[in-house]
Formats: structure tokens, C-alpha cells, sequence
């Protein structure tokens, strides 16, 4: 039953690991994305070390007795992961040895990844929203037709100035 659980545990955490490169892709063309995008991420970062923590406690369990992985559980929960590391290194099982890093690089790139998409978004709504209330203020160009009245507004760092436009009119 136990071992049912952990096999569809690493099903999701595989198809997990496929919806966050597809989300951290698609942040590339909608920037919109990435609050949302980041938030996954962490979430599948997650999923990704409680399914590593239960495949190294089972692995630990099964190798080694009860022992080892009371060891582990006590520092923490995530302390079984070390133990299986070091377990599989000094009992040269070196095929499980390979799978545990290969599913602590995603783990690790999660949790470097999924703060700086979060970071990208806020800057990213802060340049959208402006720091002066909510206006965003566009730099002045010059305009096409008729419509050239009032003054222009001109960003300049969080501050907006007011410059008068320049008359090219027939009144001076």
C-alpha cells in the first residue's frame, strides 16, 4: 500500500517537474505569468521534497532498519535525505545514489527559481502600476494632428514634471 502511494507520488512529482518548465517557459512570453508561475513552482518544490523524503525514509528503512531513519526523522523530516546519501555511497549503490541527485537538482533550482519569479513579478506590477499612485506616466514624444494641448507629463524616476509644450503654432 505504502509503496503504491510513494510510485504515485513520483508520477506527480514527474509531470510536477514538466508543469513548471512549462510555466517558467510561457512567463517568457506572458509576463503576466509569473506570480503564478512562482507560486507553482514553490508548490511543486514541495511536492517534489516530501516525495524525496519518503522514497529516501522507505530506502533508508528497508537498507538499514529503524535506527537510521529515526535518526533522520529527528532532524527535522529532511534529515533522512543526508542519511540515504551517504548510505547508498558508502553501500555502493550507485544507480539510487544517481537518482537522489538527479531529484535534488530540481528541488534545488525550484527553490532558487520560485523566489526570483516572485521577485520579477513585483517588479514587473511596480513598473506597470508606477510609484506615484497608480499613474503611469508616459514620456513625452511628440504628437501627430491637432491635438496638442496642455502640458506634457514626463517621468523621471518616481517623480512626474510637469513641462510646458513648446508652441509651434502661428501664436507666440
Amino acid at each position: 500500500m505504502f509503496l503504491n502511494t510513494l510510485a504515485m507520488l513520483q508520477s506527480m512529482s514527474l509531470g510536477a517537474i514538466g508543469v513548471a518548465v512549462l510555466l517558467c517557459l510561457s512567463t517568457k512570453l506572458v509576463k503576466q505569468m509569473l506570480e503564478f508561475a512562482g507560486f507553482t513552482v514553490y508548490l511543486c518544490v514541495v511536492l517534489w521534497t516530501i516525495t524525496l523524503c519518503l522514497w529516501c525514509g522507505t530506502s533508508v528503512y528497508s537498507a538499514w532498519g529503524l535506527l537510521p531513519l529515526l535518526v533522520g526523522v529527528l532532524f527535522g523530516g529532511v534529515g533522512v535525505i543526508p542519511i540515504a546519501l551517504l548510505g547508498f555511497l558508502f553501500s555502493g549503490r550507485w544507480l539510487e545514489l544517481g537518482e537522489l541527485l538527479a531529484f535534488l537538482v530540481p528541488i534545488v533550482a525550484g527553490t532558487v527559481v520560485a523566489p526570483w519569479m516572485l521577485e520579477q513579478s513585483f517588479l514587473y506590477r511596480q513598473r506597470l502600476m508606477g510609484t506615484n499612485g497608480g499613474f503611469r506616466s508616459l514620456p513625452a514624444r511628440p504628437m501627430s494632428g491637432r491635438a496638442k494641448f496642455g502640458p506634457v507629463r514626463v517621468a523621471v524616476g518616481s517623480a512626474v514634471l510637469r513641462q510646458p509644450r513648446k508652441n509651434s503654432g502661428s501664436r507666440q
